[in-house]
């Protein structure tokens, strides 16, 4: 397993996020240390620094738009979505949202820039401008639910997990729920080129695909679990040791390399070596 180290530019910072842009050779890093946090964008393959910028609080979240040119930041620290033109320092806008995520998606450009908070998700769409309109789409979470987790998968279906055990997804204007683990928080969600995948407290990893036309015309889902990983009950495939306790991890979508974020630096393993 080849490893490739991107360690924070000035000592005593430690990593607090990052996002890879979508077809392209940039992430985008977030440090911290006890004055200032910064958003650097980096080149995937060199580690060259570009252009950083200087955000208000701490940085929970970041995220590309689809053509890598846009990049959002969660502040939870002051309620706020920063954007800006990547690999500069020209400011787009400044959002009040309570929220603990944000992500880009939805149809083929991939600008829609999704906000979630506990209890509700708002969508926000581009202006003529460059700015970002706040759309008039609103989804509740469900009474006695909160929203844990959110991905955007093939297609522009944007997915939403529950602690409930459910997962929500919505498709231009039409909407539908599944249960995936009933009595079960899903706290995690991701896409992958087929369907998408999420992780629950009931130490289990879901994999749901498109059911077939077959199925749904008999009454069946949208997506149907393909396969069920008992983290508990399943060999290891391959170990390694890590250097600390990861902050955030992100798998590349043909699942060769592994992304891990820790407090002090950002690994990439390329699975296969």
């Amino acid at each position: 397993m080849l490893q490739v180290n991107f360690i924070p530019e000035r000592p005593g910072t430690s990593v607090t996020a990052f996002a890879v842009a979508r077809g392209s050779k940039l992430i985008a890093v977030a440090e911290s240390d006890e004055k200032t946090i910064t958003v650097t964008s980096v080149t995937l393959q060199t580690g060259q620094r570009q252009e950083a910028v200087e955000l208000p609080g701490r940085v929970n979240d970041l995220s590309f738009s689809g053509d890598g040119a846009i990049i959002a930041a969660l502040c939870p620290d002051n309620n706020q979505i920063v954007t800006w033109m990547a690999g500069s320092r020209t400011f787009i806008q400044t959002c009040q949202a309570d929220a603990h995520s944000c992500d880009f998606g939805g149809g083929p450009r991939h600008e829609t820039l999704a906000i979630a908070g506990l209890t509700i998700c708002c969508l926000w769409t581009p202006g003529k401008r460059g700015d970002l309109i706040k759309a008039d789409v609103n989804i509740q979470a469900p009474e006695g639910s909160e929203i844990l987790a959110q991905a955007w998968l093939k297609g522009g279906v944007l997915a939403l997990a529950f602690s409930s055990g459910d997962v929500l997804l919505r498709q231009d204007e039409a909407i539908s729920s599944m249960t995936i683990a009933a009595g079960a928080s899903l706290h995690s969600i991701a896409a992958f080129e087929r369907g998408f995948v999420v992780g629950g407290t009931n130490a289990s990893i879901a994999f749901m695909e498109p059911s077939t036309a077959a199925a749904k015309k008999a009454g069946a889902a949208s997506y149907q679990l393909m396969r069920m990983y008992e983290v508990q009950a399943k060999a290891l495939r391959f170990a390694k040791q890590l250097i600390d306790m990861p902050k955030c991890i992100s798998i590349h979508p043909m699942g060769f390399m592994v992304l891990i974020g820790f407090a002090v630096e950002l690994n990439l393993y390329y699975v296969l070596r």
